[in-house]
């Protein structure tokens, strides 16, 4: 066979035998009609299908791999099986989060916190490297008297496809994205790319299948969320979803107490795509120098964080502007 040949091409040659087509299609557990459409270029199979088509295929599944991988770059082999993957936070971090927060400075501590575990989530929960990405998303500090009225990134960890992590997520979001429903203190999954187009369609970033969003809070005060997405759609089963909520419920020490707030004060906005608001964030680091420039000229002495903070709040005000 042609070795230029694709993957639709060799599956057709397969399926031209009735009995090896129906072997397939019991297999896969789909329609025969769906093989067809598949061969035909008329659609696609989602990662969970491209896994059973190859363990159906052992004596083509070299050749198929990598004809597989032309159309889907992102695609893996062997996804680690639920049974494979730890569904409990090793005792070890936990002894590391404690000293940290026990021995660090108040503002520090939450920094090394958050950077420990956005690096231990994403390795755990990623360990054969599929695609994993991990965010910290934070309630933006309102202006005095006001109520709670987006989310910022406070930082993110991942791998291939997510280089560029904060580049390419960095929004403001509020109560049309995922984590905004999540900062009224209950989590949200995401099964896949169809029912995130379905239920968040302007926070689709056209890699993640599946993903999950869980609030960090204390009792009824909510701080922000723990999103997680991940290449694979349906990853998140119910046991990975117990191993979220144990390190979202470990990431309430990785924020200092004043920025957690009751949910009656969290009422937030709708914010518009993140294509939108990059004509604001692109000019972010030079309104913070500006913010702080201006402060120094009037002898008033304003740290970076705080430069930051106003500068985030004013394009919150001009993003909620009608």
């Amino acid at each position: 066979m042609d070795e230029e040949t694709s993957w639709r091409d060799l599956l057709r040659e397969i399926i031209s035998d009735p009995m090896e087509k129906q072997r397939l299609v019991d297999a896969l557990n789909i329609n025969p009609v769906t093989l067809t459409r598949w061969v035909a270029g008329q659609s696609s199979p989602r990662q969970d299908k491209l896994q059973y088509l190859l363990k159906a295929l052992p004596t083509h599944r070299e050749r198929l791999s990598a004809l597989l991988k032309r159309e889907f770059p992102y695609f893996v082999l062997d996804v680690v099986s639920q049974d494979q993957q730890p569904q409990e936070i090793p005792s070890e971090f936990y002894e590391r989060v404690v000293r940290a927060y026990a021995t660090g400075l108040p503002g520090q501590a939450s920094v090394v916190i958050q950077e420990m575990l956005l690096q231990q989530v994403r390795d755990q929960l990623d360990g054969a490297r599929q695609g994993i990405a991990v965010f910290f998303m934070k309630c933006l500090k309102p202006r005095e008297g006001n109520k709670v009225r987006s989310l910022c990134m406070v930082m993110g960890r991942g791998a291939t496809p997510w280089q560029n992590i904060y580049d390419n997520h960095a929004a403001l979001m509020g109560a049309e994205a995922q984590t905004g429903d999540a900062a009224r203190g209950h989590y949200i999954t995401i099964r896949n790319r169809e029912e995130r187009l379905r239920m968040y369609p302007t926070h689709y970033d056209g890699i993640a299948e599946s993903s999950i969003a869980y609030p960090v809070q204390q009792a009824d005060r909510v701080a922000g969320c723990l999103l997680i997405l991940s290449t694979l759609p349906d990853y998140f089963s119910p046991a990975r979803v117990d191993l979220v909520h144990a390190y979202a419920d470990l990431a309430s020490l990785a924020f200092c107490e004043d920025e957690f707030y009751p949910l009656d004060e969290i009422q937030l906005g709708v914010m518009p795509p993140p294509s939108e608001q990059q004509p604001y964030l692109e000019k972010f680091h030079r309104r913070v120098w500006q913010c702080m420039r201006q402060a120094s000229q009037r002898n008033e002495v304003l740290r970076k964080p705080d430069a930051e903070l106003r500068v985030w709040q004013e394009i919150e005000e001009q993003l909620l502007q009608p």
